[in-house]
């Protein structure tokens, strides 16, 4: 719901088909053998990785150079501006976070498809999914109950119910992992006492960077955050 200032420009698009055969070849390797099996297949195949990403970032400034050196302004939907983005040579990381944004947009569409194929190779149930992700020692046992309800959801297609309460979780989980990894949880508040931290400052943290690796913190960021 971000839109660059300078949305109005004559868009430029391209088209790449791929038959039905080779989507379904895809799947079919992405999904095959066991569930935990497929599940981690799927989960590793779509973290894309940041150095692949700055490499194909770069190669694109080479081929179209000017839209990496305007300097974009991203607004929200009642026209309020919300951040910068400034050329490739002074803003990477702006750069990269928009470049991840589009390529998770495409990759949406080969995630579904996965994802439906799950459902239909192996039917799991909201709670068998929920008890490989408990495998996890990230996880609270309390947190288990709203998790399997976000999955029952999420199952049954009401996906903004899902969101709303998975999210919540997910910045709890990575709290719980910082926290059993030694670090710190908290910061001052403004008056007195402590806040918790929110995601976005978790996910930064060296700790998790170094548990999580780079790739998986900078998803979730740009997925979540950014």
């Amino acid at each position: 719901h971000v839109r660059p200032v300078n949305a109005d420009l004559k868009p430029i698009s391209q088209t790449v088909e791929i038959s039905n055969e080779k989507i379904r070849e895809f799947i079919e390797a992405l999904t095959e053998g066991a569930l935990e099996d497929a599940l981690a297949r799927i989960a590793a195949y779509f973290l894309v990785r940041k150095t692949e990403l700055e490499a194909q970032l770069k190669e694109l400034a080479k081929v179209a150079p000017l839209q990496f050196l305007i300097p974009r302004r991203l607004l929200d939907p009642h026209g309020r501006p919300v951040a910068m983005v400034g050329p490739i040579d002074t803003d990477l990381d702006g750069q990269l976070v928009m470049h991840m944004s589009r390529s998770m947009y495409i990759s949406s569409f080969l995630i579904r498809k996965a994802f439906a194929a799950l459902d239909t190779t192996f039917q799991p149930s909201p709670t068998s999914l929920t008890d490989h992700i408990f495998q996890s020692p990230a996880f609270d046992d309390v947190q288990k109950p709203i998790v399997e309800l976000a999955i029952r959801e999420y199952m049954a297609g009401s996906h903004v119910t899902a969101v709303h309460l998975l999210t919540p979780q997910i910045e709890q989980t990575v709290r719980n992992l910082l926290e059993k990894a030694g670090g710190s949880v908290l910061k001052p508040a403004r008056q007195s006492g402590f806040d918790l931290k929110q995601l976005d400052e978790l996910l930064r943290d060296p700790i998790i960077v170094q548990i999580l690796g780079e790739d998986a913190t900078f998803y979730f960021r740009v997925l979540l955050t950014d």
